[in-house]
């Protein structure tokens, strides 16, 4: 490896580190936009939110929360945060005892790892 190369590869390295919710980020319920949202800590904004940086989406059906979009920046891709807004998104839905139609495959794909959550699985 030439040592431009490896001075790039410990760059990305750098860039990919994890971070962390409540330090780094903070997910929040907008509800408004129909969405979790995964926000950057700014301590200059006004209300110390930055960047939306990921969000899942939904839509509201009777009772049910139909999630139709798990996106997370690309830049911010690999570090756990989709992992994070999912627990957090069905956690909310938990305590409020509704029920959840995976429609999105990270979220579908999310509750079959975690059979904690699969009881949250509407019959629709």
């Amino acid at each position: 490896m030439t040592p431009s190369a490896h001075q790039a590869q410990s760059k990305d390295q750098a860039t990919q580190s994890k971070l962390e919710v409540g330090k780094d980020y903070v997910i929040v319920h907008h509800e408004q936009a129909g969405q979790w949202e995964v926000r950057l800590i700014d301590s200059q904004a006004e209300d110390g939110l930055g960047n939306v940086i990921g969000y899942a989406a939904y839509d509201v059906l009777d009772e049910d929360f139909l999630l139709t979009h798990t996106v997370v920046a690309q830049q911010y891709q690999g570090r756990g945060i989709a992992g994070e807004l999912m627990h957090a998104a069905l956690e909310d839905i938990k305590a409020d005892g509704k029920k959840v139609v995976p429609l999105c495959s990270y979220a579908s794909s999310y509750i079959e790892r975690h059979p904690e959550y699969q009881t949250l699985v509407s019959e629709q």
